[in-house]
């Protein structure tokens, strides 16, 4: 499954060599993070870990998603804080 965050990122589980995690993709390059990975989502933001990123990024979109979707999303930050 793939659920596209912004316009410059999806969550997937079907990433080459995740092994059903789901892992942060940025677009167009391609690039992936786990959750515990630290990155800078935008310029203006401080770094986060991705999960914490997934967090922000969709904080007001939630209510949209399918159940499928959330449990996508929740496997993620979950794991991110180490609740796997």
């Amino acid at each position: 499954m793939k659920l596209k965050l912004a316009a410059s990122y999806e969550l997937t589980d079907e990433s080459p060599g995740s092994s059903g995690q789901p892992a942060l993709v940025k677009l167009p390059s391609g690039e992936c993070f786990g959750p515990a990975d630290l990155i800078r989502a935008y310029h203006e933001w401080p770094i986060l870990t991705a999960a914490g990123a997934v967090d922000r990024l969709t904080i007001k979109s939630r209510k949209g998603f399918t159940e499928e979707q959330k449990a996508l999303l929740f496997r993620f930050i979950s794991f991110g804080r180490g609740a796997a």
